[in-house]
């Protein structure tokens, strides 16, 4: 009989381990490059995605604000359901003025800023570039 209930416990164990674990919030870096500090960092439901792209495969969206004494930047990461729903999201976005996009492994991530000009934003989007390396593929 202990046969019986072994096969039983270890079946258990392969659907507890088969399951899938809803992945923690993305932690904004608190300071970055060029003297940038989180001001604010909020969770937002998949509904508040553009419309551009709110068709699409998004689970979380996570945006944070940070300020310095050159401007303010708003940094909005949309986690996706695969890598290539973040690369559908990138082409479909409605790029506009000031903003910066790309996408890494799951991740589409928009930045932008009034205040700075284009190779300020691109030395941002490489330092948040680096803090999402390992997250999701």
């Amino acid at each position: 009989m202990t046969r019986p209930l072994f096969f039983y416990a270890m079946f258990v164990l392969l659907l507890a381990g088969c399951g899938k674990s809803k992945k923690e919030p993305y932690e904004y870096p608190k300071t970055m490059a060029s003297g940038f500090e989180l001001l604010q960092q909020e969770t937002l439901p998949p509904s508040a995605a553009p419309d551009s792209i709110r068709s699409l495969a998004i689970k979380d969206i996570w945006r944070g604000q940070y300020r310095s004494a050159t401007g303010a930047v708003s940094v909005t990461i949309y986690e996706t359901a695969a890598g290539a729903v973040a690369f559908e999201a990138m082409q479909k976005w409605r790029h506009g003025k000031g903003q910066i996009t790309f996408h890494q492994g799951i991740d589409f991530v928009v930045i932008e800023s009034a205040d700075l000009d284009m190779a300020a934003l691109e030395g941002l989007s490489n330092a948040i570039g680096t803090s999402l390396h390992g997250r999701g593929k």
